[in-house]
This record gives C-alpha cells, sequence and structure tokens, in this order.
C-alpha cells in the first residue's frame, strides 16, 4: 500500500542530502556539484589527466602510474584510484595550471551506460560490503533493471549526476579550455601511442577493468540490454556526448540492431 507521508520523507531526505554534498563541494573545491571532476597533474610533464570514469580511466591511471612508482595491489587495478601519491585536483583548475596541455578520453555512450550498469548496479556487492549507491540522494538500487535504470539517470540533471554517469561532455566542459587532446576507448591502443610518444610516457596500455577496444562480442552483450525506449532515453539523455564525439553512427547501429532482432523473434 501507497504511503504518502513515507514517500515525501523520502525524497525530503534526498534532497537534504543533495544539497548538503554540493554545498561541502563549494566550500573544498569552489564548484556546485554533486560529484566534482577529477584531474591528475603530471607536474613534470605539465600535463593534466581530465578523468571520465567509465571511460578506461582505471586503464589510465595504472599506465600513468607505471611511470610514477604508483601500482595497484587488485587484478581489477581498482584502488588505484584512491592512491594517496597521485596530485589530484577536483573542481575547478587552480589558475597557475591553466597553461597545462589536458587530455581525457570519452566513449560510445550506449556501452558506457551498460558498463556502469554492470559494475554498479550489479556486481557491486561482489566488491565490497556497501552498495555503491547506498548513499546516493537518488533512488538507485542493486539489481534494479536496465531499464529502470535508464529512467532514474535520465531524471538526474548532471550537476548532481555521479561521476560514472555523467555525461562526457559536461564533465569536459567544466574545464573551460578546449582539450588538445580527446582520445577514444574504441581506439585506445593507437590513440594512446600517440600521446604517450608526445610526451614521454608508458608506451604499453595496461589493460585494467576493460577489454581491448569494445570487441564485437562484448558490444552484441551491451546492446542486447537496450529495447527501443532505452535507447532513445539514452540518445535524448546523452546528445551532447553523442553528437559532439561523433557517435551518431553507434546510435544507427544500436536501433538497427534492436528492429532486427525484435523482426527474428516475431
Amino acid at each position: 500500500m501507497f504511503n504518502s507521508y513515507s514517500f515525501r520523507l523520502k525524497i525530503r531526505n534526498e534532497l537534504i542530502l543533495r544539497n548538503k554534498t554540493v554545498l561541502k563541494n563549494y566550500i573544498h573545491f569552489k564548484t556546485m556539484e554533486f560529484d566534482p571532476v577529477e584531474y591528475i597533474h603530471l607536474k613534470d610533464k605539465n600535463l593534466l589527466y581530465l578523468v571520465i570514469s567509465k571511460s578506461a580511466c582505471t586503464s589510465i591511471k595504472a599506465t600513468l602510474g607505471k611511470s610514477y612508482g604508483i601500482f595497484s595491489n587488485l587484478d581489477s587495478g581498482i584502488d588505484i584510484h584512491k592512491n594517496e601519491n597521485w596530485t589530484r585536483i577536483f573542481g575547478k583548475v587552480p589558475f597557475g595550471l591553466n597553461e597545462c596541455m589536458a587530455f581525457t578520453v570519452v566513449r560510445n555512450p550506449f556501452t558506457r551506460i551498460v558498463s556502469c550498469y554492470l559494475d554498479k548496479v550489479l556486481h557491486e556487492k561482489e566488491k565490497s560490503e556497501e552498495f555503491y549507491y547506498e548513499k546516493y540522494p537518488y533512488s538507485i538500487h542493486p539489481n534494479m533493471s536496465f531499464s529502470d535504470f535508464v529512467k532514474v539517470i535520465c531524471s538526474i540533471p548532471d550537476r548532481f549526476a555521479d561521476r560514472h554517469f555523467k555525461s562526457q561532455q559536461y564533465t569536459i566542459s567544466r574545464y573551460r579550455k578546449p582539450l588538445k587532446y580527446v582520445l577514444k576507448v574504441e581506439y585506445l591502443e593507437n590513440d594512446w601511442k600517440k600521446l604517450a610518444g608526445r610526451f614521454q610516457l608508458e608506451t604499453e596500455l595496461e589493460n585494467k577493468n576493460i577489454g581491448k577496444g569494445e570487441s564485437s562480442e562484448k558490444e552484441e552483450l551491451y546492446f542486447n540490454y537496450y529495447d527501443l525506449n532505452t535507447l532513445e532515453k539514452i540518445n535524448k539523455r546523452y546528445k551532447k556526448d553523442i553528437v559532439h564525439f561523433d557517435y551518431q553512427e553507434e546510435y544507427l547501429k544500436l536501433k538497427e540492431f534492436i528492429e532486427n532482432r525484435k523482426s527474428v523473434s516475431l
């Protein structure tokens, strides 16, 4: 039976948590966001890595770490994110670093969101006692359906979005300068070698928490989570990512896949 008081109380508590977190981040990082942008500063290279979660960030940090004596102790590499030896910046980049070269890695939004769902909603309990979104001020629950997950994240503005499903274009826009180097997960091995050669970084990319690129088998696995309804919701929610980073063909490919699957099942 629907309890209107419990529902109103739940919404009230979510709003309080969300606003308290944003206020705290403004005090510490001078940004009005729930989950501020993270940068890794490589001082000797005069280089900034703008971190986009679910876009090979574990592999990038593991690879960078080899040059700076920063290593993970887990096979997944996931512990490297909180290593205290990084020079990490959150929110606004200090004025003195505005002249740094900066790079990031982006990914097909359709596969990125499925990756987030699999990692943080279905599999998170395998890694820790507490569900990743346990204290997140929106209703994301363990083992919720992909359709319900999409519905929730599409209702959350980027300012209040968790980094794992915040839009990539929004994240990059917080840097407030054009990025010199935007690499893609789908071509990461080649893209990384070019960047590594330019800045004398480790050229052999660590394969942590991702497959090498997006294999056809992995892509089909991800595609199977979609129907036309979730496809259009993600297409609308991440339209700027799709257009700005040239993933329109991936949208059409996924739509054709869904329609063919539907016709075969009839």
